[in-house]
């Protein structure tokens, strides 16, 4: 699977409640392996918060931007959640399942570094 194919789909909870899209993956390099393994693979994913807070470095607190665009993106930022990949139950060709309801997946900003 490709990371651009992870890009916008939906994630939802094991019960098939809707969570949001996925707006950013994290990537993190394999341990040194040999074979098929080795590389680099998707550690989490950043789900909610809608797509140009993500884009625009918001939700991440990459930007400081304007004060106007740093109050309208905030409720988008604080929404966002961040979604390891170990509770992913499946990477589905339609929808990304996961092993968790929303309220206990971390918000994004407490797992990114500033």
């Amino acid at each position: 699977m490709r990371a651009t194919e992870l890009l916008s789909r939906p994630v939802v909870d094991e019960h098939g409640r809707p969570l949001g899209r996925v707006h950013d993956l994290r990537i993190a390099r394999r341990p040194e392996q040999h074979g098929p393994a080795r590389g680099w693979a998707v550690a989490g994913l950043a789900v909610g918060g809608g797509r140009l807070v993500h884009a625009w470095g918001f939700a991440e607190r990459r930007a400081a931007g304007p004060w106007l665009l740093r109050k309208i993106t905030a409720r988008a930022g604080r929404v966002a959640r961040y979604v390891p990949a170990e509770r992913v139950l499946a990477w589905g060709p339609e929808v990304v399942r996961v092993r968790t309801g929303g309220a206990e997946l971390p918000p994004l900003l407490e797992v990114v570094r500033p």
